[in-house]
């Protein structure tokens, strides 16, 4: 059990340390002035390395010009729509370690926590994946001339996976309220 609560003590730590960082990097990263080398590449490969297939003129060209605001906002709002449910996940990861740090292993708490992230890696993949890569597409051709400016919404192999997760873990979830019953029964029992 020792071991359970130094690795959930260090876990802890990172979650907090990764749920304050996150928001940071990613508005640093759309918001940060191109001249600064880094962020000025960023930006302009999350808008490049979109998978379009469709037949309009340069989405984004990757010369040297400069992203228009607007393109930076609608990436912005992109990023954060796509984080979501990670940055959700750290919180809840987050619960359920410092219940696990505090010898609470098999709650209806923690089962409440799991049941939470499934139902959250739904919501990504019907959603917020969609919605998320809406955003990059429209930030990257807004500035277009009118015709040749894309927004499509998708479903697809990503969100596949974020709801074959959620369904697994929307089973630990299960058990987990199975388990806290069990556990309440045999602390009951004299």
């Amino acid at each position: 059990m020792n071991k359970i609560q130094k690795v959930s003590f260090y876990f802890v730590k990172v979650c907090n340390m990764l749920l304050v960082l996150i928001p940071i990097i990613v508005t640093a990263i759309w918001f940060l002035p191109e001249s600064v080398s880094l962020a000025g590449y960023l930006q302009k490969q999350a808008l490049l390395n979109l998978n379009l297939t469709y037949d309009t003129t340069v989405i984004l060209d990757g010369s040297n010009t400069e992203l228009i605001f607007l393109q930076k906002f609608l990436g912005f709002c992109g990023s954060i729509v796509s984080m979501t449910s990670s940055y959700a996940s750290l919180f809840f990861l987050r619960k359920i370690f410092i219940n696990y740090e505090n010898r609470s292993i098999f709650s209806l708490e923690n089962a409440r926590y799991y049941q939470k992230l499934g139902i959250y890696f739904f919501i990504d993949a019907l959603i917020g994946k969609p919605i998320s890569e809406a955003l990059f597409v429209l930030g990257a051709t807004i500035s277009n001339e009118v015709g040749n400016r894309v927004f499509s919404l998708s479903f697809g192999t990503p969100n596949l996976e974020a709801l074959f997760y959620g369904v697994i873990v929307l089973i630990i979830s299960w058990v987990m309220i199975e388990a806290s019953k069990l556990q309440e029964e045999h602390d009951s029992t004299i």
